[in-house]
């Protein structure tokens, strides 16, 4: 049976140089859609030699898991049954279907048919296709899940349990376990953590209504501190205060016993926490507070090789991208550009959009502007054109690969489009 709105048409292989001889388009898949204006939003994500698309969300009594070749036209359909409705309350809604990609598996993380149970579906490569391989039962019902940090042979992630709280929990690769952690009050943002010797930190924050005074109440903002064996998991100590600030941080990177966070708003500082002592200090920022204007600001941190910081500075009508470097309890500005802010778009080069880290990848971010796409040189701060085209690219060990869906017209039917490009990094 074929599913009502979404007929796959055909693929073209095609290795067509645009505009450099580092990106081509490798392939184009062309999907029939009802409606241009309201098309269903799909999610693509890579293996070592495929493209998997699903889509965000379920409809209908089964949804469709699509495998394209990226070395011919080879093809694979994957009917899975539709997860059963997320319910709390008088709250009934369709859960998001996550899907997490390795080389020659992945996994689909969405609830089962039957209660609704989060689980995680393995697909593995067998004999040049994909069949099901193993799943493990979460034991929690979600709306919503997220990777936050993978390691060599485990997942943390964050699993939405109502409209704001977030699960975390430890997923063993090989699907043979999983640990709750503990459950946050905040699901936005990424996951905060830090491990040091034979500790895992988790960090959270909250408010704290302050002693009120004749010019009124203001909000303190507290950084609690969750510690783990970092072996076995097991929670050694809840709820402790990291430090308190006026204003709201958030983690920036680790670089051995110390943690930094930085601020999201107001005048720029940037704490450096000694996970071992607890002693909390601020950064000298004052090399960049000449490069900032007055008025209502909002910061984001990412770190580069875990000793740089990048900076994205948002004013009222300039974006700066600032990166520098903490020598002797110090910011050094290594570089700054300025881009206007209308028609910026920031996105992050990962695996996977559902896989939320601060980090950047060691050799290009990409930013969307204006409807084109630039790369960013790390060292240098130089940013090059890569394509007229609003691509989003994604990083598979050593291959950077990108997606542009677009929706059009023609012989009076809608489709949606996607080209699949291969970026190398000259």
């Amino acid at each position: 049976m074929k599913r009502r709105g979404l007929i796959i048409l055909f693929i073209l292989t095609l290795t067509i140089s645009l505009f450099s001889d580092s990106l081509k388009m490798i392939k184009k898949i062309e999907l029939e859609i009802e409606n241009v204006q309201k098309p269903p939003k799909i999610v693509t994500a890579f293996t070592k030699n495929e493209v998997v698309l699903v889509p965000w969300v379920a409809s209908g009594k089964y949804f469709e898991i699509r495998i394209y070749s990226l070395k011919d036209n080879t093809e694979q359909i994957i009917k899975k049954e539709s997860p059963a409705l997320y319910e709390l309350g008088d709250l009934r809604s369709v859960t998001a279907i996550t899907i997490f990609n390795f080389d020659d598996k992945f996994w689909i993380i969405c609830g089962n048919e039957k209660n609704g149970d989060m689980e995680i579906n393995e697909y593995i490569k067998k004999d040049n296709e994909y069949i099901f391989n193993k799943k493990l039962n979460l034991k929690i019902k979600s709306w919503a899940v997220m990777i936050d940090k993978e390691l060599k042979d485990r997942l943390i992630i964050s699993l939405g349990v109502n409209e704001s709280e977030r699960k975390i929990m430890v997923v063993d690769k090989n699907l043979e376990w999983h640990k709750d952690l503990i459950t946050l009050n905040d699901f936005s943002g990424y996951l905060e953590t830090a491990e040091y010797k034979d500790k895992l930190y988790i960090f959270e924050s909250t408010g704290e209504k302050s002693v009120s005074s004749f010019f009124g109440s203001n909000s303190k903002y507290i950084k609690l501190k969750h510690t783990f064996d970092a072996k076995t998991y097991k929670l050694l100590k809840k709820d402790e205060k990291a430090f308190s600030d006026m204003k709201y941080y958030v983690y920036i990177y680790q670089d051995g016993k110390y943690a930094y966070f930085g601020n999201y708003g107001g005048k720029i500082n940037i704490k450096r926490y000694n996970l071992e002592n607890g002693k909390v200090e601020d950064i000298n920022m004052e090399e960049i507070y000449p490069l900032l204007k007055e008025g209502k600001i909002e910061y984001s941190y990412f770190a580069y090789k875990n000793k740089k910081v990048l900076i994205e500075i948002n004013e009222e009508d300039i974006m700066k991208l600032v990166m520098g470097e903490i020598i002797n309890n110090k910011f050094k500005v290594i570089w700054k550009k300025e881009l206007e802010k209308n028609g910026v778009f920031f996105p992050r080069t990962t695996k996977s959009i559902f896989l939320l880290i601060p980090d950047l990848p060691t050799e290009i971010e990409e930013v969307l502007y204006k409807g084109k796409n630039y790369k960013i040189n790390f060292e240098t701060g130089e940013i090059t054109k890569i394509t007229d085209k609003p691509i989003i690219f994604f990083k598979m060990k050593d291959k950077y690969y990108g997606v542009l869906n677009e929706t059009e017209k023609k012989d009076g039917k809608n489709y949606s489009v996607f080209e699949i490009y291969e970026l190398k990094i000259e």
